[in-house]
């Protein structure tokens, strides 16, 4: 497999995160659940794999309403191979609860691999995280 990083292919990646933390922010779960493959796979700490991308929304979807949320996505390495990128970087994630201003913090790394949709665009087909840090807050 011949593995290349092309300009505008990474560009479109980070995009690609830049909506998935964006939004994450906005509470936006019908313009959030367009940034995954229909088939994607979502691995989270402490909860088990979430398999498709109806099986993520639905696994997602109270902590995108009751939550708001303030991502910083770092792709530190992107790699193109085809119609598959392969993503490594840095996550932190300062989540409120809406109504009872609980805060809750995440600080750690994720691999992800997107596939590509068409020429100008990317989805996410796998996403798997997690902290450096034991969990703070509601969810700890």
């Amino acid at each position: 497999m011949h593995v290349v990083e092309e300009p505008r292919d990474s560009g479109q990646i980070r995009e690609l995160f830049d909506r998935f933390a964006v939004t994450a922010n906005r509470g936006d779960l019908a313009e959030w659940s367009q940034v995954w493959e229909e088939e994607a796979k979502y691995f989270a700490p402490q909860t088990p794999p979430l398999v498709g991308r109806s099986d993520i929304i639905f696994g997602n979807r109270k902590w995108l309403s009751q939550w708001q949320h303030d991502p910083q996505i770092d792709c530190d390495e992107i790699q193109i191979a085809g119609k598959w990128a392969f993503v490594c970087g840095r996550i932190t994630l300062r989540s409120t609860h809406r109504k009872t201003g609980a805060t809750t913090y995440t600080d750690g790394k994720f691999l992800a691999v997107a596939k590509r949709r068409s020429k100008h665009q990317w989805g996410l087909y796998r996403f798997c995280y997690n902290s450096n840090v034991p969990p703070i807050g509601p969810y700890g």
